[in-house]
């Protein structure tokens, strides 16, 4: 009893954050430092306490994981910062195997949404072949290159996605499901 409960604060933590955080980024367009900043300590203070030394580093190892990545989006502009500090400190409640199947879930399904929204604006075909010519352009000459057409962005908000990863790793981790 004792160990399964030690697994379900975490969970119900991250299920927390990660809904308030979808909450605040539906409306707002951003997730606060004041709630990913200090989940990213009691991650590892938590697992710290269970399970001494390793559990400490398990978690920073979760953050690490599921940091790293979100960290190479956002240096490359694709992640407003908020989105980071969301995958992080999820990744520090639940350890690096299901922060990253959180992170999966959440990018995949950010994805198809994506592809839905450019198909009903009507600019799904145009993104494609752009989105093919960009590797491309490189070898080709001058005159044969491409120049993408100038198009507002969309920006899809991650939070709702984060939630809905978690969810899904959760309950794909779930006793009760399993059997």
């Amino acid at each position: 009893m004792q160990n399964a409960l030690q697994t379900i604060i975490p969970r119900a933590c991250a299920v927390s954050v990660a809904a308030i955080a979808a909450l605040i980024d539906h409306r707002t367009g951003k997730i606060p430092n004041l709630l990913t900043l200090p989940i990213l300590i009691v991650g590892p203070a938590y697992w710290g306490l269970v399970h001494g030394v390793l559990g400490f580093a398990e978690s920073l190892a979760g953050i690490l994981v599921c940091g790293i990545p979100a960290l190479v989006a956002y240096r490359a502009a694709g992640m407003p910062g908020g989105d980071l500090k969301l995958f992080a400190a999820v990744g520090g409640l639940l350890g690096p195997t299901l922060g990253l199947e959180v992170e999966f879930f959440a990018l995949v399904a950010a994805s198809f949404f994506g592809v839905f929204v450019l198909a009903r604006k009507g600019r799904l075909r145009a993104t494609l072949v752009d989105t093919l010519y960009f590797p491309i352009n490189r070898f080709l000459p001058e005159k044969k290159r491409r120049v993408p057409e100038a198009r507002p962005t969309e920006q899809i908000r991650l939070g709702p996605f984060v939630l809905f990863g978690t969810l899904v790793a959760i309950a794909r981790h779930s006793r009760q499901w399993m059997q």
